[in-house]
């Protein structure tokens, strides 16, 4: 297998200006023995940011300035990069998707077609596989792992990415397509109009003892809601009654979830997202750390009734399973939050968005 690990630096820190300035790589096999480490500059189209008044500071470089503008464009470039991702079996980045969205940018800014390749994600294997080092970034890992490198020198970013996933399968005594296959690793992908995420469905299904992450929880817990508040009414039995659950009780299996929801509203229940909202509060069990906040809130002189999960399921009765597919609902919701993400910053003033 030919890898290549990649890296980018941009001018500016945004997406959309023409600011990719640096592609650095390294290309290896499957062992991770490199073969070829090169940093490659570009001239931007987007000038250096100087830390303007209400914006973020300068970007961090490790060229003078003047070496970035004596540099061919990347249209100069362009065909020695499609050959080079094209002659690759896999290319892996940390934290990717900025790195992702330069290259796209300059490929539209300079009328080139885009670059396809699929992709893996060194940060979301972290988050998967490690504990310790999955909210840290390549700074912080690099001191960890015991490897030096230069901070902000593509070559470099990418050499230690690399470095970082070898770190990963050691740690799991797994190889490279080992470590893939055991979290059941989707990869990413690029295409001529769009692209998509690296997924875990080991992590999305709860499989291998893989754990969901916090917003795919939040995610699947509000698609059970929003499809239970459809449930027609049949009796009134939990009528006036607001329900909240505690974190514990939403990491649950999302298609439990959906199902004792649909129970509540089926009986003239609701759910509301927050102990100041509802006036019933579910915890898990005794261990629950939400339910010492519940009752600090009760004891304020707040009308909320506490209950446990196992006393829910006994008013509600037997709530079927509704199973659904979790992946495509992760997937639907990441799309919405990026698409959100580039509507917010559309949204602010000329001053902020260029510097």
């Amino acid at each position: 297998m030919r890898i290549l690990t990649f890296d980018t630096e941009s001018s500016t820190g945004r997406v959309n200006d023409g600011s990719l300035c640096s592609i650095g790589y390294c290309v290896s096999d499957e062992n991770f023995n490199i073969t070829e480490q090169r940093d490659v500059i570009f001239r931007p189209i987007a000038k250096f940011r100087k830390g303007i008044i209400g914006m973020n500071g300068k970007v961090g470089l490790s060229y003078p300035e003047e070496e970035f503008y004596a540099a061919e464009k990347f249209s100069f470039w362009y065909d020695y990069f499609a050959e080079l991702f094209a002659s690759c079996d896999l290319i892996v980045g940390f934290a990717i998707e900025n790195d992702v969205k330069y290259l796209r940018d300059a490929c539209r800014k300079y009328n080139r077609k885009q670059i396809k390749y699929k992709f893996i994600d060194v940060k979301g294997l972290l988050e998967v596989y490690d504990d310790e080092l999955k909210t840290k970034g390549l700074v912080h890992i690099g001191e960890a792992i015991g490897e030096n490198f230069i901070a902000h020198r593509s070559d470099e970013d990418a050499r230690l990415t690399l470095l970082t996933l070898k770190y990963l399968c050691k740690k799991h005594n797994k190889s490279l397509k080992e470590l893939l296959e055991y979290a059941d690793i989707k990869c990413g992908t690029v295409e001529e109009k769009t692209y998509s995420h690296m997924y875990s469905f080991s992590q999305i299904y709860e499989k291998n003892g893989f754990k969901r992450t916090a917003r795919q929880i939040s995610y699947l817990f509000d698609y059970a809601e929003k499809t239970a508040m459809k449930t027609p009414k049949t009796d009134r039995e939990l009528f006036r009654k607001a329900f909240t659950f505690s974190k514990k009780i939403k990491a649950l299996d999302p298609s439990v979830n959906l199902g004792l929801l649909e129970k509540i509203y089926e009986k003239n229940g609701k759910y509301s997202d927050g102990m100041l909202s509802a006036n019933t509060f579910v915890y898990l069990d005794e261990e629950d750390d939400d339910l010492k906040k519940a009752e600090k809130i009760k004891a304020t002189g707040r009308k909320l009734n506490i209950m446990s999960y196992s006393e829910l399921k006994n008013i509600l009765g037997d709530a079927p399973e509704e199973k659904f597919d979790y992946y495509a609902v992760i997937l639907k919701r990441e799309k919405e939050r990026a698409r959100q993400k580039s509507l917010n910053k559309s949204k602010k003033p000329q001053s902020e968005r260029q510097p």
